[in-house]
């Protein structure tokens, strides 16, 4: 209403100077007052035409004026259509600016800042990205494998759901393994690992500058910043002598960093060098559901890159289209391709999980073998992989790791992780540590079953408490009679919550790092979004529950058999492969989507009736007494046979826990009774599985 009243005393002003009245307004007169403030739009009055006819409406309705009814009239209703006019599109760069910024960010001498504002444009203008989409990317998503990037955003303008992206690192300069790529990941490393141990998430690439730094704590560029860097950037102001360009840079806008590579990929198209599909990867616009379920969204586009790539450093030049083509191309400069060869430089990231960096497996084959290390004082996590004969002996037991092995670890990762803690409860069991060490060792990354997850602290107690085997002859083989079993977890729905299964996984994840496998934060983040659906919030009459215990260690158990796969079959690396089951995949989604309740009904409600007669009231004694009054009244008053307090298991008797049936026990290994169903069955002896009484009906007999 105040903008309103505002806008008429503007429009009473303009009828004054014009010595009008309000009575005098007319169809001609009005369009007449409007076309004035339409022109006066951006001078003297500050409003349009549309915000003056708002305005006049609004006081025609509220004050009832029937001469007023030609605002809603045909000359009126002309000032707000649009008019048409053609269509612009943002103009892409020149293949001259694209090569300088990778020279640029080549060169020593340039700046931190320079480094990571051009490498952030170059990154949205390989990876076909608007400019709202780079500055939603989860830089901890980033997967990094020296010859590519891969990425997602977590939002775009097409989608809410996550949209990936990769590019070739190389780019048109370098023919090593340093690229552009890899200085500008360096310098993002350098200006958010100050600020990693403060939980500082980065989701943006380009953050705000300041003078010759950036404002802290960082926050994302804003639009009007990056593009007045972009056009400075294209004016190539550290070049001493005149540059030629191929159009004005006030011409360019963010947009033209993603129509770039779409431009060159249709000049390409005409001669057949790539196809359709491949055009709308690197767009990312939408072609169909077919897609949604291919998983090579990335190849398609890294595979376009690649061609683009390699037809110019063979001599191919490209045009810079005018106005839809309307118009004759703007003239190129000449482009001359300069060669940096270096080799990849090694870094010490400390914000980004690429310590253990290799080459794409889809681009270059599988990595070699490692190189033998010398024996020397510093011993690395590499070479004692290389020598695993030297730390588990042929044919011994799993849990026979030696002790120095176990120390170098412990010390390589404290190195990796200075913020982490290595004490008794945080550090795993050595069964635990000797299985990874071994799968690691081969390459090979299997499931490690949920009950061997558990801290060496947790298993001194559970030597301590565990009953050896008495043997018995009955019914028993001899490798039962010389071999014990290791101590390991009881995994069932009764005993264990939420707590219990973060603490397993804590203890895997660490047990992974500490033999190098992978990056830890790879792993927290799978346990993170594991964990998410386990604990997420359901309305009580939805009819819906989360997983229970068993389901999620067979979701689990899923999950890192589709791990093992990609590693093993598709040359993944393990960080790879988790960031594609984690981020990429709705596997875990599917797995541990909500389940539907099972209403429970009590034991015995379809018994017989004489199991619930109860005795008459009186004192009469003799026929007048029930039968079913005795030792087992309570329970098949309650509608439910007695459980049976004792059972035979493995040839031995054991007492039963009363509260293990009901799912009250919280001791878990160490109570002394059985946990083991109590439910008698028809011979009168107990089920004696590893399952509650409660569940005993559920359960498959």
């Amino acid at each position: 209403m105040f903008k309103y009243i505002g806008t008429l005393q503007c429009v009473h002003n303009i009828l004054q100077e014009f010595s009008l009245t309000w009575q005098a307004i007319g169809t001609y007169k009005l369009s007449d007052l409007l076309q004035i403030t339409h022109e006066g739009r951006q001078t003297d009055w500050g409003f349009g035409a549309s915000a003056a006819i708002k305005a006049l409406r609004w006081l025609q309705k509220t004050l009832q004026i029937p001469a007023w009814s030609t605002l809603h009239g045909p000359v009126v209703n002309s000032f707000l259509n649009p008019k048409i006019h053609e269509r612009k599109e943002a103009i892409p760069l020149s293949l001259f600016i694209v090569t300088q910024w990778e020279r640029r960010l080549l060169m020593k001498d340039c700046p931190l800042q320079d480094q990571v504002v051009l490498g952030g444009f170059l990154c949205m203008l390989w990876a076909g990205l608007r400019f709202s989409d780079g500055q939603r990317i989860n830089l901890q998503s980033l997967s990094w494998c020296i010859t590519a990037l891969r990425g997602s955003c977590f939002q775009t303008k097409t989608t809410k759901s996550g949209q990936p992206w990769a590019l070739q690192a190389r780019g048109f300069l370098s023919r090593g393994d340093w690229s552009w790529t890899a200085q500008w990941l360096v310098a993002l490393d350098t200006i958010w690992g100050p600020m990693h141990n403060a939980q500082t998430a980065g989701d943006f690439l380009l953050p705000m500058t300041l003078d010759t730094g950036f404002v802290q704590p960082m926050i994302p560029m804003s639009y009007s910043q990056a593009l007045k860097w972009m056009r400075f950037m294209c004016t190539l102001p550290w070049k001493l002598s005149d540059t030629p360009l191929s159009a004005n840079p006030n011409d360019y806008t963010l947009h033209s960093l993603k129509t770039t590579t779409l431009s060159w990929s249709n000049q390409l198209a005409q001669q057949g060098l790539v196809t359709e599909e491949q055009r709308h990867l690197q767009g990312h616009h939408r072609r169909g559901s077919m897609r949604l379920y291919s998983r090579d969204d990335t190849a398609g586009q890294l595979a376009l890159q690649d061609t683009l790539i390699t037809q110019v450093q063979s001599g191919y030049r490209f045009v810079t289209p005018l106005h839809r083509r309307s118009q004759q191309p703007i003239r190129e400069p000449p482009v001359k391709l300069e060669s940096f060869a270096k080799s990849y430089q090694e870094h010490r990231w400390t914000f980004f999980p690429f310590n253990n960096a290799v080459k794409d497996p889809l681009l270059k084959g599988q990595p070699t073998a490692l190189a033998t290390i010398d024996s020397g004082d510093e011993i690395t996590v590499e070479s004692i992989e290389l020598n695993l004969h030297a730390d588990v002996a042929p044919g011994s037991n799993i849990d026979s790791l030696k002790a120095n092995t176990v120390s170098k670890l412990k010390k390589q990762f404290l190195e990796d992780y200075p913020s982490e803690v290595l004490s008794p409860d945080t550090m795993p069991s050595s069964r635990l540590l000797s299985m990874a060490f071994q799968h690691h060792s081969k390459r090979e990354y299997p499931w490690i079953p949920w009950r061997y997850r558990m801290s060496q602290s947790k298993m001194d107690d559970m030597v301590i408490y565990h009953k050896p085997k008495v043997p018995r002859i009955e019914g028993l083989q001899l490798h039962q009679l010389l071999l014990d079993e290791p101590p390991a977890l009881d995994i069932n729905n009764t005993g264990m919550g939420v707590n219990a299964i973060r603490n397993m996984m804590d203890i895997h994840n660490t047990a992974m790092a500490l033999v190098g496998a992978c990056h830890l934060q790879r792993l927290r983040a799978y346990s993170l979004r594991f964990m998410s659906f386990l604990t997420q919030r359901l309305d009580g009459d939805s009819g819906l529950r989360t997983p229970n215990v068993l389901e999620a260690q067979a979701a689990d158990k899923q999950l890192w058999n589709l791990i093992h796969e990609l590693v093993l079959d598709q040359g993944f690396t393990l960080d790879n492969a988790l960031h594609e089951v984690t981020h990429l995949r709705a596997d875990m989604a599917s797995l541990l989507q909500p389940r539907a309740k099972v209403t429970s009904r009590p034991m015995g409600s379809t018994s017989s009736s004489a199991s619930t007669t109860t005795a008459p009231k009186g004192k009469s004694k003799g026929k007048g007494k029930s039968k079913s009054i005795g030792k087992n009244t309570r329970g098949e008053a309650q509608g439910r046979p007695t459980w049976v307090t004792e059972a035979t298991i493995q040839g031995k008797k054991q007492q039963l826990c009363m509260q293990f049936q009901s799912g009250r026990c919280q001791k878990g290994d160490l109570c002394k009774f059985g946990h083991f169903c109590a439910y008698p069955l028809a011979s009168g002896q107990a089920c004696g599985q590893a399952h509650s009484a409660f569940a005993h009906q559920q359960q498959p007999h």
